[in-house]
Parts: structure tokens; sequence; C-alpha cells
């Protein structure tokens, strides 16, 4: 009975180096855990592909994230970039404590989970799966696209040449009111951000001047246009391609004698002294409700240098009954973090936050629905700085090294 006991135990023990064969509970776990090919790669093409790449297409921007080996070396940078929400770039806090906002490319919760339970699992590849056809795109709402090319390309580069300012001459058979802009670039990803006015006669005027005094097209604007009588229309980043305006609203082009647009060109997509050609796609038409931009900028002179954290602010009142639909926040390279909060009596309300500032994320963000204002709101801009990198204080303005504190806030009346 002994041996048999010890003959028994020695042939359950396994030989040295081998494994034990997984239990049923252990095999099961393994085959529902999060695959590649069924469940993360779907949500990396659709979530990160436009960026970092695809099996047919280049990232335009580092790392390639396009096959299942790229994407399992850089795991765990990707999973602790989508865990603090600086990945897909967006800008504004989606979380809900400061509102909800349209074309949001945060992941959900449950695709975090997805992407998370993944990684635990050991990063499985699955099996080979044949891509699902996609459902044809719903027809898109009427409205007139209107296609104006910049003219030569510019090639852009680092200083004074990083961003570019170009008049666009009026165009004809256009809407009353701007509804959308997409910009199309050639090389892909050449740029990164653009800002669109409307120009009076006056500043078509002064903007021909400044085009005319370089000898390649455009000029040079690291600020805004600094334009008299420039009326700002709407402003893009490639986090958005197709920018719309809210729906049913929109900005009217009457008056508009031509237009000016400022491009922030991206130096990694496309290396410096590579010539850029990029092309405005303007939708026009009908709104139902016009929209205007009323700015809230803080007007300190300046902001104290070698401080990890330092702050502006500005306020505004609500004049009479608005609804503020979305805003465009702006800071320069120092920007860490910026809030607007709505003050209505004794109560303060987060409206936007922006917690992980990136002056390329600047576009119009727009409210899943509008929030309205009553007359004496009070709307209130705090700005924060990191300006350790600098030993002298920094001027608000609009040269390279100035800074900024600027939020346009997306207005229409109330019905």
């Amino acid at each position: 009975m002994l041996a048999a006991t010890l003959l028994g135990g020695c042939q359950r023990r396994t030989s040295p180096g081998q494994a034990a064969a997984p239990d049923l509970a252990t095999r099961a776990a393994i085959r529902d855990a999060p695959n590649w090919s069924r469940d993360v790669r779907p949500l990396i093409d659709v979530r990160c592909g436009a960026c970092h790449g695809s099996p047919t297409a280049a990232a335009l921007a580092p790392p390639f994230l396009g096959t299942f080996q790229d994407l399992r070396r850089n795991a765990m940078a990707a999973l602790q970039a989508i865990r603090r929400r600086t990945m897909p770039p967006f800008g504004a806090d989606n979380s809900g404590l400061c509102g909800h906002w349209a074309d949001a490319s945060w992941l959900s919760n449950a695709e975090i989970e997805t992407f998370d339970g993944w990684v635990q699992a050991g990063m499985p590849a699955g099996e080979p799966t044949i891509p699902t056809a996609q459902p044809p795109p719903s027809p898109p709402r009427q409205r007139e696209s209107v296609r104006l090319d910049l003219g030569g390309a510019f090639s852009p580069g680092l200083g004074d040449r990083a961003s570019r300012c170009f008049v666009v001459e009026s165009i004809g058979n256009r809407g009353p009111a701007l509804l959308g802009l997409g910009v199309s670039v050639e090389p892909a990803g050449a740029v990164r951000q653009a800002t669109l006015w409307a120009l009076s006669a006056r500043a078509v005027q002064a903007a021909r001047q400044l085009d005319d005094a370089t000898e390649e097209s455009g000029w040079p604007c690291p600020g805004a246009v600094a334009l008299e009588d420039a009326r700002l229309l709407t402003s893009w980043s490639r986090n958005t391609p197709d920018q719309r305006l809210p729906t049913g609203t929109g900005v009217p082009l009457a008056g508009a004698k031509a237009f000016a647009i400022q491009l922030r060109y991206d130096l990694i997509a496309s290396p410096p002294g590579v010539p850029v050609r990029a092309r405005l796609d303007l939708s026009t038409g009908a709104a139902a409700r016009i929209a205007r931009f009323v700015p809230i900028e803080s007007l300190e002179i300046s902001l104290p240098a070698g401080q990890p954290r330092t702050q502006a602010h500005a306020l505004w009142t609500a004049a009479r009954s608005l609804e503020l639909w979305g805003l465009i926040p702006s800071m320069n390279t120092l920007g860490r973090v910026l809030t607007v909060d709505l003050i209505r009596g004794t109560q303060r309300h987060c409206v936007a936050h922006f917690g992980h500032w990136d002056r390329y994320d600047q576009q119009l963000f727009r409210r899943i629905a509008p929030l309205p204002l009553r007359s004496g709101d009070v709307v209130a801009l705090t700005c924060e700085f990191s300006t350790t990198s600098r030993t002298a204080a920094i001027k608000m303005g609009e040269a390279p090294d100035d800074e900024r504190c600027l939020a346009q806030l997306y207005v229409t009346d109330q019905p």
C-alpha cells in the first residue's frame, strides 16, 4: 500500500521545468480574456489609428501602434496614457464633472477595462479575424461645402516659421453662415491646429500689406491674427478633423470681404523644410440660431518667472439671457490648466476644465447641450502656468515667448 501511494504521488508530480496544466477555471479565464484580434485591434483602429498608424498607414505621431507586435511593445505606456486621459488627445474633461462634450475622443470606462484586461491576461493575440463591414455613413445634413486653396506651398520650420497666417480672397455662392471647417493638408498631418477669421475691407488691406512684406506666401503670426476688424469664425484642430459648429447654430458671414487663416504646423509629422500645401473646406448654409464669440481674457501685465505654479484670472458678466454652446480656450506653451466656472449668486459650477493643456489641441469645444446663462451670471476664467523655465517675467501678448489666458465663449441669444 505504501508503494502504491508513493507511486501515485510520483505520477502526479510534474518533471522539473514542466509547467502544470491549467485547470478548467484558468483555461476558461484565458479563453474569455480580451485578445488582440477580437477586442483590442478594433479599439486601436478607431481610437488611435488616425495618429499612431495602421498596417496600411504610417503614424503621424510616435509610437507606431498599427500591428500586434508594436502595440505589445508599447502596451504599458499606452495603458498609462489612456488611464490618465492624456490619450487620445482631446483637451476638455469629459468625465461629466465639468460638462459633456461632442466629439470627445476619450476612451470609455468599458474600453479602458478591455485594454487593461488584455494587458493583465498577458496580451494574447487571439485568432485572426476578418474585419466586419462597416455600416454606410448617415447622409450629411444639408449644407454647402466651399474649398479654398491657400495658393503656393509653405515650408514650415522652427521659431516664427512654426505658424503662418494667410489671406484668402472672398468666395461667391456661399451660404449666409459658417457651419463648419475642415483642413486638408499635404503631406498628411502636417498641420495640427488652425483658426479662421472674417476680414473687413480695412482688415483685408492690412493683411495684404503683411503678405506683400514677405517673399513667401503668408506672414509670421505666432499669436493671434492681430488684424483690426478681424472677426473670429471658428478654431480647428487635427483631433476633430471635421469641425462642425453646434447643430442649428452658425456664425454669420455677412460683411466678410475675405478670410484669414492661421496654421500651426506639426514639425514631427512633417519635418522642417518640407513644403506643405493646405486647403480649407468651409461648410456654409442657413442657421436657425445666429452665434457669436465673446472673449474673456486676462489683462494681467505679466507672469512671474521661476514659479512651478502661477495663475491669471478674468471675469465676464452676462448683460442679458444667453445660451453657452461651447468655447475656444487659449494659452501658450507655459500653460498647464485652464478652467471656466459659472458663478450664480453664492454657487460656483465648473463649466469646462482642461487639465492636460496642449496649445495644439485648441479648437471649438462643443457642449452636448447648451448651458443657459442668466443676466448677471458671472463666468470666471482661471489659467495656471509653470514658469520654471524662464528667468524673466513673461508678458501677455502675441510674440512667440509671450503668454495668454483667453476663452472665447460661443453664445446665442435665448429664444
